[in-house]
């Protein structure tokens, strides 16, 4: 087996040493994802941005920033996942004051995956949203 040379054995020694000493990284802070409900788009409404991701433990706060009133619904769910888990996270009040939110706590009823959602009064306009959701850290 060959032996190190002094210096390269001290440095050895101080590489090991840091890496010990490195703090594990803290976790991931729970964020607010900002979705705003806004007059534009193609047909006169959107969700924006229209595709967003977070993680569970994180929230959706929907912001109303149009004329016309707005909501979210959760049209579907990953595979193996199902709206009605939601219960009444399923669909939320119809915000129609310009800055009212609706805040959506992404716990133990959501499971990773793509969720799709609309406002239930512009669906047929167009007016749909997807969050895709990672596991937590």
């Amino acid at each position: 087996m060959p032996r190190l040379r002094p210096a390269a054995a001290a440095l050895a020694v101080l590489v090991l040493a840091a890496t010990a000493a490195r703090p594990a990284a803290a976790p991931r802070a729970a964020t607010v994802v900002v979705i705003e409900m806004i007059d534009g788009g193609p047909y006169g409404m959107t969700f924006k941005p229209v595709r967003a991701t977070a993680r569970l433990g994180d929230t959706l706060r929907f912001i109303q920033r149009g004329r016309a009133p707005h909501n979210v619904v959760f049209k579907s769910a990953p595979p193996g996942a199902d709206v009605a888990t939601l219960a009444d996270a399923r669909e939320g009040p119809l915000l129609a004051q310009v800055g009212a939110t609706y805040d959506v706590a992404l716990d133990g009823r959501f499971v990773p995956g793509r969720w799709v959602y609309v406002c239930a009064p512009h669906e047929v306009l167009g007016m749909a949203g997807t969050v895709t959701i990672a596991a937590a850290p």
